[in-house]
């Protein structure tokens, strides 16, 4: 089968959808794309599923003059900080960071302080910084599961983009990682990072 992403995409008109596998025909064995509408279809209710032949489904269009994607694939971000010795204006910052980022990308959300098992925060946040395309590590405040994160993500060949504060102090052994998959930037506005963020899939 051909090498298609699951996950989110946006169709060139707007609306977003999940591809959730990979199919044949019976009959022709013409590859297909098997995806979810992740929005209430007029007709086929919430989460219509779809079948598109895979040639199709990844082939372009022309809009006003130009070739674009038909579908577009939504890349994966997982944005890590500390949390137990953040103050609630960092915490604050983060989020409205991250809802800044969701209109390009899938953020990917950390269990946090309160919710599920300890083994359950282990279990999800090691999954997002597996799964994801991109992560972000926020390093304004020491904390040990985010150097956990960080260093699977290096481990892993993971993309890693590691922001902090131009005022923050950043121990060493961050400043110090020399390896092509990691790029550290110092910020004044956590959200003037987005930029940041964007030109990683350029």
């Amino acid at each position: 089968m051909s090498d298609i992403r699951l996950g989110k995409y946006r169709h060139y008109k707007g609306k977003e959808y999940e591809v959730i596998g990979l199919s044949r025909h019976s009959e022709t064995l013409e590859e297909l794309v098997v995806y979810r509408a992740l929005y209430d279809d007029d007709h086929f209710g919430p989460n219509a599923i779809w079948v598109r032949p895979l040639n199709l489904f990844i082939s372009n269009v022309i809009v006003d003059g130009q070739s674009i994607p038909r579908f577009k694939y939504i890349p994966k971000v997982y944005v890590g900080c500390a949390l137990t010795q953040a103050t609630e204006g960092f915490l604050q910052q983060v989020e409205a960071f991250k809802n800044i980022l969701r209109s390009d990308f899938e953020v990917l959300d950390f269990v946090g302080l309160e919710q599920g098992t300890d083994a359950d925060v282990y279990h999800h946040d090691t999954h997002c910084v597996r799964t994801c395309d991109l992560f972000v590590a926020i390093c304004d405040y020491p904390a040990i599961g985010l150097g956990y994160e960080l260093g699977l993500a290096l481990e892993i060949n993971k993309p890693v983009i590691a922001l902090a504060h131009h005022e923050s102090k950043v121990t060493r052994l961050v400043l110090g990682i020399d390896k092509p998959n990691f790029k550290f930037h110092r910020y004044t506005q956590l959200n003037d990072m987005n930029f940041v963020i964007k030109e990683q899939f350029k």
